[in-house]
């Protein structure tokens, strides 16, 4: 398996300026190359709620290109590249801004490169946006937004699944910044004034980092981007630097909540924390732990719950790197809760206990050394893999992650399995169980202060 891996993507880092990072993966591999630049400030819950609202309103136009049919017209002359919207957390960071994929300059006639193009593009959208004479923002820009982003949270009883994790992770989140939905209380609350303060601070104090994967060399990139950001960063140094990873100590005993929901499948979500992140020795082994536990449709709860028992549709289990968190989510009849709860249960204390065979431990490391041998097909997976890691201090490649999970013992799983504790249990109880018909919230028997 390890003979599959290509090393010859492992990134170079370039600080550009001060406040300006680079990470370049040069390869002629892909006929479509990669960009991502987005702003990076410690995260806050007060910053949740209008970064989601910004972006879009950024995304909306800008002063060379005022309004998204002029932006869209200009994308398509472009040979149908995209812009589109990032915005998540690594760590303690919120970074967010903007991603492009376009055409490799070596695939377009005469070699044209759509790269600086795009570069100006992005930059205009965090420091030239469309504006009213005044200087504030487009007033309709920001209510259009605001009310998509409050449609999209309210319909979310139309997909419960969605619906139901959400809920989970605003009683998950204790209140905390880190994996906390955005309300819509929240949404109504941010104001115009409140998106140039944010847009203000970005401009002054965020980090800036760019990832780029592609055709093109690393010293025409740095060349481009000091052209375009140091007339706008200036010479002050960055506030931020490298991400840190956040764990909670669980609670003494685990939160449980319970809602109703017109919909036919009940879903059961239980969260567990440890205290092994993405920067701790037991990285490996917690990740093999959370494969074997629920990571493919061979892991022992689909295999227990799923096929043994038929206790429920679905089930999977996911491990939040930079959190120290073990998500377990299944689909199930409102009448196998308890049992699809006493079964999660019994296959953690199994995998605490040891009592898994050789077997299926090889094939969940086979199964996931498949997984990292394949994350470079895709520009989308190396960016995200090699993006975390840096903002984490992490200079390992996939090779190295691969040689790793090789050397992970059964011992190790075990011990990783241990250090789990159960922190919360959220049940969504479907109330049309065998009916067809899906409805809106019908009641909630516990409330979650920090929810929709």
């Amino acid at each position: 398996m390890e003979n599959k891996i290509i090393p010859d993507l492992s990134p170079q880092t370039f600080e550009v300026l001060p406040r300006l990072t680079l990470t370049v993966c040069t390869t002629d591999r892909f006929k479509v190359g990669k960009l991502r630049v987005r702003a990076m400030l410690r995260n806050t819950n007060e910053l949740i709620a209008p970064c989601a609202l910004l972006l879009p309103v950024l995304h909306r136009g800008t002063r060379e290109y005022p309004t998204q049919e002029r932006i869209n017209r200009y994308l398509d002359d472009l040979y149908a590249t995209d812009c589109h919207i990032c915005n998540s957390t690594v760590g303690d960071l919120r970074i967010f801004g903007f991603a492009s994929n376009m055409i490799e300059s070596s695939f377009l006639p005469d070699g044209e490169r759509l790269l600086p193009a795009i570069i100006s593009l992005i930059v205009q959208l965090f420091f030239s946006p469309t504006t009213e004479a005044d200087g504030k923002l487009i007033d309709r820009y920001v209510e259009s937004e605001r009310r998509h982003l409050i449609d999209a949270i309210e319909s979310l009883s139309n997909h419960p699944a969605s619906y139901a994790m959400t809920r989970f992770r605003a009683a998950f989140s204790h209140g905390r910044d880190t994996g906390k939905p955005i309300r819509v209380a929240q949404l109504k609350a941010v104001g115009e004034n409140d998106l140039r303060a944010l847009l203000q601070k970005i401009r002054e104090q965020a980090h800036f980092h760019v990832f780029y994967i592609g055709q093109t060399p690393p010293d025409a990139l740095i060349c481009r981007l000091r052209c375009e950001f140091a007339p706008l960063l200036g010479e002050g140094a960055s506030q931020v630097t490298n991400a840190c990873v956040k764990t909670y100590q669980p609670r003494r005993t685990p939160f449980c909540v319970t809602e109703s929901l017109e919909v036919g499948q009940s879903h059961l979500i239980l969260g567990y924390r440890t205290d092994i992140t993405i920067t701790s020795p037991a990285f490996y082994a917690m990740m093999l732990c959370n494969e074997l536990l629920g990571g493919n449709p061979s892991s022992r709860l689909f295999v227990h719950l799923r096929e043994r028992q038929s206790l429920c549709y679905s089930c999977q289990s996911e491990y939040v790197l930079d959190r120290g968190e073990l998500i377990v989510s299944c689909g199930i009849d409102r009448s196998c809760r308890q049992a699809a709860q006493a079964e999660i249960e019994a296959q953690i204390t199994a995998l605490q206990q040891g009592t898994f065979d050789d077997a299926e431990l090889e094939a969940a490391r086979r199964l996931l050394l498949g997984g990292y041998a394949q994350i470079e097909d895709s520009t989308r997976a190396i960016t995200s893999f090699y993006q975390v890691r840096q903002l984490l201090g992490i200079s390992e490649n996939i090779r190295d992650c691969c040689r790793a999970f090789m050397q992970v013992t059964r011992e190790q799983v075990i011990a990783a399995a241990r250090s789990l504790v159960l922190d919360t249990v959220y049940f969504l109880d479907g109330t049309l169980a065998g009916k067809e018909q899906e409805g809106e919230v019908a009641q909630e028997s516990e409330v979650i202060d920090d929810g929709l």
